[in-house]
């Protein structure tokens, strides 16, 4: 695909309005006071959800990054072994 194409959409859905409700709008009016409640019947706090939202997207960009030094080295014909790879050291 097209990274220029990719980068597009990307940023088209962290802008919102297609695949989910903005961060801004969908926290907006919500009383800061419940936000570690737990509300009868749910199984987490809207805390909760948000931290887990967050720990999700920690791991999208590292998936990133690996999926991108992957391709890298594939471009490049490079083969990497445990005594080799990059560590980012």
């Amino acid at each position: 695909m097209n990274e220029d194409v990719l980068r597009r959409q990307l940023v088209a859905q962290l802008d919102g309005g297609q695949a989910y409700t903005p961060i801004e709008e969908a926290i907006r009016g919500f009383p800061v006071g419940l936000a570690g409640r737990r509300p009868e019947g749910v199984r987490h706090t809207p805390w909760e959800i948000l931290l887990v939202a967050d720990h999700n997207a920690c791991h999208l960009g590292q998936l990133v990054l690996i999926r991108r030094a992957l391709e890298s080295a594939a471009s490049r014909s490079v083969r990497f072994s445990a005594q080799t790879a990059p560590l980012g050291r």
